[in-house]
């Protein structure tokens, strides 16, 4: 038990990026904030950061279907341990105790490590579930292909967040996202349980609270205030709007 809650640990914490918090702990760590991807309506970058290694845009050359799609592409050369996402935060309520399937197509050029992936937000930012691919990343050049990602939803379950990463280099494009709920016949991707999850993200939460209580104070009223004004449905998922 104590090396699944370990697993469980680790995987929340290089997560919690995703949330606009520092994960060291310390006052002089940079902080990420949300801002939106350029020229792509509903969708939002988690870190400025991001933004000076990377280009995240509406691609209109090369799309699955339609007109468009999302891209994200690496500006060279990539430091090491550097990442961009491109994401979306619905509220849960309309998936509350139900198994949710998020499935998308997604194109790779040169790629070093990429995954779509899928968290599951609890009050006070504890992480009740999570998939983030990296059992089975997207890695090389790799044409249109589908890939999915299947969590239940707990009923405590307030956001589900969710959208696609590029770690290191390369170019990875998305698009024809589909959002629904599933039968209980649909085996989920992950193995751990929900229990697990908010075992570790609680511990995880405490020991960031002793070491930078103000801070975790301000990354909560964000959170609840983002919760505040998100929508109950995703939206855009086939990149056809732009801003």
């Amino acid at each position: 038990m104590k090396k699944i809650l370990l697993s469980a640990l680790i995987t929340i914490i290089a997560s919690l990026v995703s949330f606009g918090q520092s994960v060291s702990g310390t006052p002089e760590a940079k902080k990420e904030t949300f801002t939106s991807a350029q020229s792509i309506r509903d969708w939002k970058v988690p870190g400025e950061l991001s933004l000076k290694d990377y280009r995240i845009f509406l691609d209109t050359e090369i799309f699955r279907n339609g007109s468009a799609s999302g891209s994200i592409k690496s500006n060279s050369p990539v430091g090491k341990g550097k990442s961009a996402f491109l994401m979306q935060t619905i509220k849960a309520d309309n998936y509350q105790g139900k198994r949710v399937q998020i499935s998308a197509y997604v194109k790779s050029e040169n790629v070093e490590h990429a995954t779509m992936w899928m968290r599951l937000d609890a009050g006070e930012m504890v992480v009740l579930g999570l998939d983030t691919m990296d059992d089975r990343p997207i890695q090389g050049t790799t044409d249109w292909q589908r890939y999915n990602l299947i969590l239940d939803v707990p009923e405590e379950t307030q956001q589900i967040v969710f959208g696609i990463k590029l770690k290191g280099s390369g170019q990875i494009w998305i698009d024809d996202i589909e959002f629904e709920n599933v039968s209980a016949n649909v085996p989920t991707t992950i193995t751990k349980t929900p229990i697990e999850f908010a075992k570790a993200s609680r511990r995880r939460i405490e020991q960031y609270k002793t070491t930078n209580k103000d801070d975790y104070e301000k990354q909560l009223q964000g959170f609840i205030n983002r919760n505040a004004f998100t929508s109950l449905t995703p939206s855009n998922l086939d990149f056809e709007e732009k801003r």
